[in-house]
Parts: C-alpha cells; structure tokens; sequence
C-alpha cells in the first residue's frame, strides 16, 4: 500500500473549516475575570473556589492548584518524600515535565515502555524492568493525549508494592476508567491547565489526593514553605517553592470547570468528525480510547497502518510537513524521553530505561497528532 498524504490533509482542512472546535474562552470567562479583578486583595479567595470545584469535578478530596502542570508534578514528588538518590519509574512515552520533576528533586528517572492499546505504562512492560522497579521510590503514570492509561492495575501494582502512584492526568481532565476520573488514581494526581489544555488559564495546574497530610505538605511547599503559625512573620520551616496559582488565573478557570462535561462533548465529537472525514484511508488509523475508557480526546491522533509500504517514521514526518503547508498545526509524538539529550543512558552497567522499547519506538515512528483549532488566516 502506497502512502499519500493528500487526502489525509484534505480531511483535515474539511473537518477544520467546517465544524472546528469552539474556542473554550468566551464571555463566561471575561465576565468572570472582571469579577474577580474588583475583588480586593486582587481575585482573593478564587484559587480557593477554584479547588473546591476540581474536587466536585474530579471526586478528588483535596485539590492545591499550581503555577503549572510541571510545578504539580514536583509538589507530588517531594510530598512523598523524593529526593537525592532515588528511582522513579516514569513512562518513555509522555511529555518531559515527568522526568524533569524527578530531577528537580535530585532523583533519577528510569524509563518503562508503553503499552500500545493505553500509550502510557501498562502492568506487564512494567514487571519486565525487574529489579529496577522494585527499589523504585514512586510511580509516575501518564495518560497519553486524553486516553486514561491502565491506571487500576497499576494502581494495584503499586499498593502491592508499597510504593506511592502519580497520576499524571495533565491531558486528561474530564477522562474517566470504568466510570472513574482520571487524576484520582493513586496517592497523586496531576493536572495542567496550559493554553492548550481542555481547560485553560493560560499557564497553571493542580494537584488532586485524598490525603490530608500530602495536601497540606503540598500547599505549604508551594507557599515557600511559610510558617502559618505566625502569619505576620516571615519563618520559613524548609526550602520551598513560589508555586502559587495567581487568583486571577483561577478566575478564568472557574467557569471553565463548571461547563467541563459541554467541553469534553467538544472533544469528543471533533474526534469522531475526525474519524469520519478519514474512513476509507487505509493508509492510517484512529488511535480510539481504550476499551472501558472515557476520553476526552485532548488531542486526535492517527497511526500509519502497518499494511503502508516503505519507512513509516519518513511517512509521518512527511504527513506532518504537510500539513504546515497547509496552515495546518499537526505534530509528531512525543520523543521518547529516553532518546534527549538530559536522559540518554548512562552505559550497560546503570541503563536508565528497559533493555527494549519496542512499543514506545512503535508509537514514536507512526503516531501524527491533528490539530483541534482551525489555522489562522487564510489558508
């Protein structure tokens, strides 16, 4: 079968010219930043408000919103006690944010293939690390471009373990895994509340745990550390951080929280536009939320058929440029984290990853994400 890109993005520019997703700010969110910004202190007590919605959202017990998905990311770690010297298994597959976090505590990351049904960690690529997994400190799991990852058997795998899981749900707000949300899965959970996330702030996240204690370390951590017991000194009880979410950046999410259920509809049916324009393609494949899974398709993405002829990885690069010159804003997958610069292995004697990494290379080489949004201008 001979690969040609032009009826894949002539699907693209029909789906995206004709029924593109709606722009998830609107009046709702400037109306309710002005509220706030009249609110003195600026927008006080909207991060509060804010928190209190993920949890209704999510069934979360505790949420301590964030500067960033990132900053999340390493509040979860040093809550449970990461640091110099330790392991963390994360997936090879997934944004960098997870393994830089592992670093910021001094840790070191240790890359598990993926499984090519969820595209994050799955049970049986993560037994074959073998020894490695068991002197691990914590889990982290991914779920991959909206699609919960095989979070309840990981979720078993750690507590058998006795080591903490870390959701990272950073795409993911709104999935679910057999009627549960994704980000409660585990000790921890993360979102992100990037510009180009279902809900947006233009920058932020959250972390979600039922643990009171990991809640309260995380806010204190975020706070720099400041001791609340004199609120008009300035004693600080350890090296923290400034990782705060701006009450004005709550402000726009608020309303955004309240309408997610309509924002993950959005998704959905770009997904299956998608899926339509692209039926009889041979060429590629839908990449569907797993069975028993909700998703809500962060991003759409195609895989190119193993029935295509001749390089895969060349087809996908040249899918991708052509989209661009069509104005259009597709993208490759993730680079398996194990191939960057920060993270190439340290020699046969302290591999950094699983002696293969066949399922994430796979992924790697026949994966293109499409874009969400239509391209500005003409096209």
């Amino acid at each position: 079968m001979i690969f040609d890109t032009r009826p894949i993005v002539e699907a693209v520019r029909h789906v995206m010219t004709t029924a593109p997703l709606p722009d998830p700010i609107g009046r709702n969110e400037e109306q309710s930043l002005l509220n706030w910004v009249r609110r003195q202190p600026l927008g006080q007590d909207a991060v509060l408000l804010l928190e209190s919605k993920l949890c209704g959202a999510t069934g979360a017990k505790h949420a301590v919103a964030c500067s960033s998905g990132t900053a999340a990311l390493h509040l979860a770690l040093r809550s449970i006690g990461v640091g110099p010297g330790d392991t963390v298994v994360v997936p090879a597959m997934g944004y960098v944010a997870a393994a830089n976090a592992v670093r910021y505590c001094g840790a070191e990351p240790y890359f598990a293939d993926c499984s090519l049904a969820h595209g994050g960690l799955k049970v049986r690529k993560l037994l074959a690390s073998g020894d490695m997994v068991s002197r691990a400190k914590a889990i982290v799991s991914i779920d991959l471009w909206g699609h919960p990852g095989d979070q309840e058997n990981l979720e078993m795998l750690a507590a058998a373990m006795g080591v903490p899981l870390i959701e990272d749900a950073s795409q993911a707000l709104g999935s679910s895994q057999s009627g549960r949300a994704c980000g409660t899965f585990g000790t921890i959970g993360v979102l992100s509340f990037n510009v180009n996330k279902i809900i947006t702030t233009g920058g932020g996240g959250a972390l979600l745990t039922d643990a009171p204690h990991i809640a309260a370390r995380a806010r204190s951590l975020a706070s720099n550390s400041k001791d609340q017991g004199n609120p008009w000194g300035f004693d600080h009880l350890e090296v923290g951080h400034n990782y705060r979410m701006p009450n004005i950046c709550a402000a726009m999410a608020i309303p955004q929280v309240d309408r997610l259920g309509y924002l993950v509809i959005d998704r959905r049916c770009l997904a299956e536009r998608y899926w339509s324009a692209l039926e009889g393609i041979e060429t590629v494949e839908p990449w569907r939320e797993p069975e028993g899974c909700v998703s809500n398709y962060w991003l759409p993405v195609i895989r190119i058929s193993d029935k295509v002829e001749g390089n895969p990885e060349g087809h996908v690069n040249d899918l991708v440029l052509a989209l661009h010159l069509a104005g259009h804003d597709g993208r490759r997958a993730f680079t398996p984290l194990h191939r960057l610069d920060p993270y190439r292995p340290r020699g046969v004697e302290k591999p950094n990853h699983q002696a293969n990494m066949l399922a994430c290379e796979a992924v790697y080489r026949r994966t293109v994400c499409l874009p969400v949004r239509p391209p500005r201008g003409p096209l």
